[in-house]
């Protein structure tokens, strides 16, 4: 039932801002219910609300809209018979700003005859660019037709056919609500429309805030309150009465049950903002911040009853504090002033509606973040001298210590991402010139659930790294990562002229030094302003590289090297790949940089892609691409849709950070060689095992939320040894993956029945993921191999005594084979005797043994096609005579 509270609050929310399902509801069920109504108001002191007398609160002298004026506004949304809307929603984090202006867009058009059409769309400038059209969505009352766009086709379809593709009279629903639904239903629907719509012009309180500018529209702004919860209340009540199995008396009773009465008072006073129209008092906006009603005590203990906290360990306050604002809004323009809606002749002349595809996936709105970047000061006169500027970034270049927040941001006419920081950097030098990394990434999110940052600290201190991936710490040696890397990758960090030969320390020291060459040698700081970046003041400049020379310089170092090469410098290259023209836009590319007030240190680095993309240059060349590609692509249009690609970095402390510790947690970490293996792996669930000790599995563990269970064990030294398993239930199965100590694969077996299997591994430490299925129980070991066996060749007869196999003994045979060998094995038993026999052939192959697992009959031969090494052949059977086993070569 908490359930059923939670969807009678979401219904009033959409219906609140989809005003015109509540126009159709007749007036006389309205007079209806406002008698049951009534009734239930008079019950208690708080269901007196609705009755109270609205008021208006401004925050200035003048009286912006009365009370009546709110209100007939309201009516006239709800009335109207055309309009245009475009829907928003936003979401705001300690991060992330998510903002999707519009979502769609609606228009809603009404004829003389009240026939009604509506149109939702969604178009950009990307979409045209590509030479797409709207994704469009059109039902026309007049002509029971719809018409749909997937941003490809048209497709159109009448009511009728449309309903039997859905198999449901939706346009009934919409247009003929009386004759689709039997009148015992309608009455409900009537009623449920009938007490949203009184509750919607029933506010109790209106606040003016302020005036906005939208575009080209003053909107007036204010907030209304609504005592929501008396609308749920005698809905509830409505239907309760009809329930004859219901388990409670009224809708108070139920609060009691379920221990909500807390939770219900929230929506005594629920906020909804309403902007107006100064030119017409018109509705021009309508937005619900849902932050202001879950940001309360009240509600984190609800949550926390609620959800099983204790299983996903979820700090809920953490949680809601990390939004910022959770809104829903609705922009409404040209309220009965839509003078007709037009069916393309496209749609018109559209495909069958049966035919319809996949729509087209329009690219994905992002997050936006947004930092606050206020301009102080717009003088055009220089704080900092060129002397200052040349200082600072040598000092930067020069830095042994800093911190650096990275950012990245793109803008177009649609949405903003600005993530900041994508991560945070760090670094530390000793009095010995030891350095210490650190990378981190962590929010309130991962707070709120639990979770450690995610986390990288290389320490050249004691030559270690240390990693979190958010749920444990791992680490290893410098020696031990570079193992499991397969590369010198510290060599590389810290001791690069020993961990490369000399023509490629030679050619990197050039780059590096190139690199460094040209940023001192910048040209043209231009100051643009001062801006206020968090409580630092920061004096904004441009600067310009010739990213030209430096390009060129690196190439004919290279280039000189290469005694092969097609190309005698860097412009004979650009002329033979016809990128003359592109190369030429980067003898004056521009950084920005931003200056410390208080210190003249560098404090943010941004780059700024579409000051060098959106030039007619690069455009030709895309377009150039496209047509190679048979795309017909505006590349202008694109161009102009994105209005900024950012990448920044924000600098802290330079030549002033405190040492790097390590926390207590990474040094206690767990093996580095953990992240290798599988995914579902929890060191915290690790179970070491021994030799000679029996383990026993309930394998209807498998059945709950448990998929394996891991065991290790640690080899002192290269031992034989056998893994064997039993069942007491039939039908049962069990199996296991076998991994080195760096998580390699080494062997997997899935059995139901009984067996035994032979490994030879070197010291080290191993892994078992144990998985299985059934009701009984599983018993696995490890065990010593200590059999004795009988060394043998190609080209022996060996017979058995078969009363030897009592009591399930296995006898055991070897061979080895210098050279690859085709052989063939022969299995003799007198199965008239009752007699039986068969074998494994097993194979020394890089340490470990494989089983073959055949089984085989009396006189059958089978063939190997065997490398060289060492094999075994565990032989097991029953009987009271003799058996015989051939080794044969085949020589073709």
């Amino acid at each position: 039932m908490k359930k059923l509270f939670i969807i009678f609050i979401a219904t009033f929310l959409l219906l609140i801002t989809s005003c015109d399902l509540f126009k159709k509801a007749p007036t006389d069920i309205i007079t209806t219910l406002d008698d049951v109504t009534t009734t239930e108001q008079s019950t208690t002191e708080e269901q007196t609300t609705t009755t109270e007398e609205q008021t208006t609160t401004t925050t200035e002298d003048t009286q912006q809209l009365t009370d009546d004026d709110i209100e007939n506004e309201i009516q006239d949304l709800i009335d109207a018979t055309s309009y245009e809307i475009n829907y928003q929603f936003r979401m705001k984090t300690d991060e992330i700003e998510l903002k999707l202006d519009p979502l769609y867009k609606v228009k809603k058009y009404t004829d003389t005859n009240d026939k009604e059409v509506y149109q939702i769309t969604y178009y950009n400038d990307v979409m045209e660019a590509f030479g797409l059209e709207a994704l469009n969505f059109i039902v026309d009352e007049r002509v029971e037709t719809v018409y749909i766009c997937n941003s490809q086709t048209w497709y159109k379809g009448t009511f009728d056919e449309v309903h039997n593709l859905i198999e449901e009279p939706i346009f009934d629903y919409i247009f003929d609500l009386e004759n689709s639904v039997d009148p015992e239903m309608l009455i409900q629907i009537e009623n449920l429309q009938s007490t949203l719509l009184n509750a919607i012009t029933s506010f109790t309180n209106a606040t003016y805030i302020e005036d906005i500018t939208d575009d080209d529209r003053t909107l007036l702004h204010y907030e209304l309150e609504y005592n929501v919860n008396n609308v749920i209340r005698n809905l509830f009540n409505y239907y309760n009465a009809q329930d004859t199995e219901s388990p409670y008396t009224d809708f108070d009773d139920f609060l009691t049950q379920l221990e909500l009465t807390d939770v219900f008072d929230l929506f005594k006073t629920f906020t909804i903002d309403i902007y107006f129209d100064q030119s017409n008092n018109d509705i021009g906006r309508i937005e619900l911040d849902l932050v202001n009603l879950i940001d309360n005590e009240i509600f984190t203990t609800f949550i926390e009853s609620y959800i099983p906290i204790d299983e996903i360990n979820f700090d809920v306050e953490t949680m809601i504090d990390y939004v910022q604002a959770f809104e829903f809004g609705v922009n409404v323009h040209d309220i009965n002033q839509v003078t007709n809606i037009v069916v393309p002749t496209e749609a018109q002349n559209g495909l069958p509606i049966d035919q319809i595809s996949a729509p087209f996936e329009p690219a994905p709105t992002v997050n936006t973040l947004s930092t606050t970047l206020n301009t102080i000061n717009l003088s055009t006169t220089s704080p900092l001298t060129d002397t200052e500027i040349s200082q600072a970034i040598e000092s930067l270049i020069d830095a042994n210590s800093f911190e650096a927040n990275y950012q990245f941001k793109v803008k177009t006419d649609e949405m903003e991402l600005n993530i900041n920081p994508a991560f945070s950097f760090q670094k530390y030098t000793n009095t010995s010139d030891e350095e210490v990394y650190q990378m981190q990434y962590y929010n309130d999110i991962m707070e709120g659930a639990g979770l450690l940052p995610l986390h990288l600290i290389v320490d050249e201190r004691i030559e270690m790294l240390y990693l979190s991936d958010a749920n444990y710490w791992y680490k290893g040696t410098f020696d031990e990562v570079e193992d499991l890397a397969g590369e010198p990758i510290f060599g590389y960090l810290f001791d690069l002229e020993n961990a490369v030969d000399p023509a490629e320390y030679t050619s990197v020291t050039f780059i590096q030094n190139t690199i460094l060459t040209e940023i001192r040698n910048y040209q043209n700081p231009v100051f643009i302003e001062t801006i206020d970046d968090n409580g630092r003041s920061l004096h904004h400049y441009e600067v310009e590289l010739d990213v030209y020379n430096m390009a060129k310089l690196i190439f004919e170092h290279f280039n000189d090297q290469d005694t092969e090469s097609p190309y005698t410098d860097f412009e004979d290259m650009l002329q033979q790949e016809g990128i003359t023209d592109i190369a030429n836009l980067f003898e004056t590319f521009t950084v920005d940089i931003y200056f410390e007030d208080d210190s003249n240190q560098i404090g943010r680095i941004e780059l700024d892609i579409m000051n060098l993309m959106n030039n007619t240059v690069i455009i030709d060349e895309f377009e150039q691409i496209f047509t190679e590609l048979g795309m017909t692509v505006d590349v202008q249009k694109l161009m102009d849709y994105v209005d900024d690609i950012d990448f920044a970095i924000n600098l802290y402390n330079v030549n002033n950070i405190p040492e790097i510790t390590i926390p207590t947690d990474a040094e206690d970490g767990y093996p580095i060689a953990y992240l290798g293996a599988p995914y579902d792996f929890d060191p915290e669930l690790l179970t070491e095992i021994d030799f000679n000790t029996s383990y026993q599995i309930g394998l209807t563990i498998f059945d709950d939320d448990i998929d394996e269970i891991f065991y290790t064990f640690t080899l002192d030294q290269e031992r034989e040894f056998i893994i064997s398993e039993s069942y007491n239930t039939l039908g049962d199965w069990i199996g296991y993956q076998l991994y080195n100590e760096t998580f390699d694969y080494i062997d997997v077996q899935y059995n139901s029945f009984e067996e035994e299997y032979i490994y030879v591994l070197p010291a080290g430490t191993y892994y078992l993921e144990v998985y299985g299925n059934g009701n009984g129980i599983c018993t696995f070991s490890l065990e010593p191999f200590v059999a004795s066996i009988e060394e043998v060749d190609i080209g022996d007869s060996i017979t058995i005594d078969l009363n030897i196999f009592d009591n399930n003994y296995i006898v055991y045979y070897s061979f080895t084979l210098t050279d690859e060998l085709d052989i063939s094995i022969k299995t003799i038993f007198d199965v008239q005797n009752f007699d039986n026999m068969y074998y494994d052939l097993y194979s020394l192959n890089n340490g470990y043994v494989l089983p073959s697992d055949y089984d085989v009959v009396n006189q059958k031969d089978l063939y190997y096609n065997l490398q060289p090494g060492t094999y075994y052949i565990a032989v097991q059977g029953e009987g009271d005579g003799l058996g015989n086993i051939e080794l044969q070569s085949i020589i073709e």
